[in-house]
């Protein structure tokens, strides 16, 4: 503005350059400033992102692990059930044999008691 009443003044051209120079440096620095604190947000974000996933995981892992102990002891379970009903199946089937042969036996000597 300055320059426009006085464009010839010397003095007021220098000062408007020095002006023109700081508003330059400080919007440079201002520049900076915004991408130091969006590199620093985004440092930040990555961090805590990182911390997520590790933390989440690490939760899979846990309850992977629990479903496999599950899974190992309902195996476990099912595995006793079937020797135990394997095991009376035997015996019934030792019980069944056992009946036969007395009937046999009863029914032989009833034979031989009616044959006499």
């Amino acid at each position: 503005m300055g320059l426009k009443l006085y464009p010839d003044d010397d003095k007021l051209k220098k000062l408007e350059e020095l002006l023109k120079q700081q508003q330059q440096q400080n919007q440079q620095q201002q520049n900076q400033q915004n991408q130091q604190s969006k590199d620093q947000q985004q440092s930040q974000q990555q961090k805590s992102d990182s911390q997520k996933d590790q933390k989440d995981s690490q939760d899979q892992q846990k309850q992977d692990a629990q479903k496999q102990a599950e899974q190992k002891k309902a195996d476990e379970e099912k595995k006793a059930e079937q020797q135990k009903a394997d095991a009376e199946k035997k015996d019934a089937h030792l019980q069944s044999a056992r009946t036969s042969r007395e009937l046999n036996k009863l029914a032989n000597s009833n034979f031989a008691v009616l044959g006499s």
